[in-house]
């Protein structure tokens, strides 16, 4: 089983390598002060806190999407590109 020091050893490794894409936003991830071990199902709503519910993101990424499960954020992106014009 991998903890989260492990995970966390695992996405500066990445980071390093320039190997690591936030999940939220898909950008590179280019300095160890820029990540968060990001919960896909945020515990506060019933998501797990091991390795099958962790993924790397952006601090500011991981800020914006609060306690909005993975599939309401993908959603949420998807209306705010209609909302400003980015998508028809």
């Amino acid at each position: 089983m991998i903890t989260k020091k492990d995970f966390k050893k695992i996405c500066e490794m990445q980071i390093e390598t320039q190997t690591a894409y936030c999940c939220l936003c898909g950008r590179l991830i280019k300095k160890k002060d820029e990540y968060n071990i990001e919960h896909l199902q945020p515990v506060s709503r019933g998501g797990v806190n091991d390795v099958s519910n962790w993924r790397i993101s952006h601090k500011v990424c991981n800020s914006r999407k609060g306690a909005l499960t993975f599939d309401e954020w993908k959603l949420w992106c998807v209306l705010e590109a209609k909302r400003n014009g980015h998508i028809k």
